[in-house]
């Protein structure tokens, strides 16, 4: 499943959510669009290669624990870069 097909997903849900908390369409577009925090890594193996390792990974932000409230970025950057590297 890619990143687009994830965002589409929950997309609609978020968006209802993000109405009844704000009240408005306009505000709850904006509180939709600022959900996902999407993060893809480009792995080159050497200065030739032309087929690097592409990794992609997504988080929902704010994040929805202490655990990961804050740390949404880093998240998924190591996440994309795990899975470039492989």
């Amino acid at each position: 499943m890619t990143i687009s097909e994830l965002v589409a997903q929950h997309y609609d849900a978020v968006y209802r959510l993000a109405f009844r908390l704000a009240g408005t369409a306009h505000d709850a577009e904006d509180i939709t669009q600022q959900t996902f925090l999407c993060y893809t890594a480009v792995a080159y193996r050497s200065p030739e290669d032309t087929n690097p390792g592409v990794g992609c990974a997504w988080e929902i932000w704010p994040g929805r624990t202490n655990f990961t409230r804050g740390s949404e970025l880093m998240n998924a950057e190591t996440s994309a870069w795990g899975r470039a590297i492989v």
